[in-house]
């Protein structure tokens, strides 16, 4: 989902080297150097109308009119008239349960200011495939949940997790996470109110007493939201955010 969030009355104390367009370039360039055999769809949700997304960076890598693919990716974009993250949440919502899918896909909701390191990809593939039960998957590593570290909130002071082993990560149980997630467009759909009445850490908390989900959270962390005071913990971020997109 694309929307222009600084520009809304909301301050973000963003890393020095952060952008949208960044965010955007290292997704792309993620998948571009994926594994061949997992195809993805990548439908860009654009909060504006064409003019204004011909004057906007998306247009340099997006095309209002076809399907771009390269490798084993194609890429489209959908206009949408939101105006706030809230409410694009709601119309993506929407626009995945319009769409069909195969019985193996995952699907992966993201907002316009996340990292991700290089081998993201391979590791939702790992515990895809893996006899571990989830419902949901964040790669986002939550560092205020970490005791003893500076952006330790209270809180967490009784969070209990359980962890699993997969392929190169850890991944353990969370109680919640921000509207960037991974699941069954199955589960998503089931889910979509709730969503749309509850936004990010009330959501997944309803649905975790409600209906028993589980989300895991990938440590450490193979995404982080770009916020100065919750980078996901461990990776060098500002030298992920350096690698180029060709």
């Amino acid at each position: 989902m694309h929307y222009d969030t600084d520009s809304k009355l909301v301050s973000k104390d963003r890393p020095s080297w952060f952008s949208h367009e960044l965010c955007l370039k290292n997704i792309m360039r993620t998948i571009s150097i994926g594994p061949p055999d997992v195809l993805i769809r990548f439908h860009l949700m654009f909060d504006g109308d064409l003019q204004g997304f011909q004057n906007n960076f998306c247009s340099k890598y997006f095309s209002p009119n076809e399907t771009i693919k390269k490798n084993n990716c194609d890429y489209d974009v959908f206009f949408m008239a939101a105006g706030s993250g809230a409410r694009a949440g709601q119309i993506t919502l929407d626009h995945i349960s319009s769409q069909s899918f195969e019985s193996n896909s995952l699907v992966y909701i993201l907002e316009n200011d996340y990292l991700h390191t290089d081998r993201w990809i391979e590791n939702i593939r790992d515990i895809y495939n893996s006899n571990i039960n989830f419902d949901y998957l964040t790669l986002y590593d939550h560092g205020d949940k970490y005791h003893h570290t500076e952006g330790f909130h209270k809180r967490y002071m009784s969070l209990r997790s359980k962890v699993y082993v997969c392929g190169r990560l850890h991944w353990r149980t969370m109680t919640s996470t921000c509207f960037s997630f991974i699941s069954k467009p199955l589960i998503i759909k089931r889910d979509a109110l709730i969503f749309k009445k509850f936004h990010d850490m009330k959501a997944f908390i309803i649905l975790r007493y409600l209906k028993n989900r589980k989300l895991l959270s990938a440590v450490p962390g193979q995404s982080t939201h770009c916020m100065s005071s919750y980078l996901s913990p461990v990776t060098d971020w500002a030298g992920v955010s350096g690698k180029e997109y060709e």
